[in-house]
């Protein structure tokens, strides 16, 4: 069983220099990485770039712009990881490839 949570968190992450998590901050309390277990990217509305090379590149570098109207809005672009913490906790955590922005998107019981 498993908890979704359909906000993803946000979460401050530390990563190594493949920008790989091994530390992060929830609920005021440190979590440490012990395994990656599972890795993988989704990328959706690629087209968009495609379609628009300028405009969405201009995206990428103002990533307040993505909170507004902005054309490259919709555009999903994340690397997952599934991973056990020292504590023993699994959990799937993402980077926004985008804004480079850190999630938690579901804990596994």
């Amino acid at each position: 069983m498993s908890k979704l949570f359909h906000q993803a968190i946000t979460l401050q992450v530390k990563e190594d220099t493949q920008h790989k998590p091994i530390f992060f901050l929830y609920k005021g309390g440190g979590e440490r990485v012990g395994e990656i277990l599972e890795q993988w990217r989704v990328t959706q509305r690629w087209w968009n770039l495609a379609a628009n090379t300028l405009q969405n590149s201009q995206c990428r570098q103002d990533s307040v712009a993505l909170a507004r109207s902005h054309p490259c809005q919709g555009e999903v672009e994340r690397e997952y990881f599934r991973v056990r913490t020292e504590k023993g906790i699994v959990c799937e955590l993402y980077r926004d490839l985008i804004t480079g922005v850190w999630y938690l998107q579901r804990i596994y019981d």
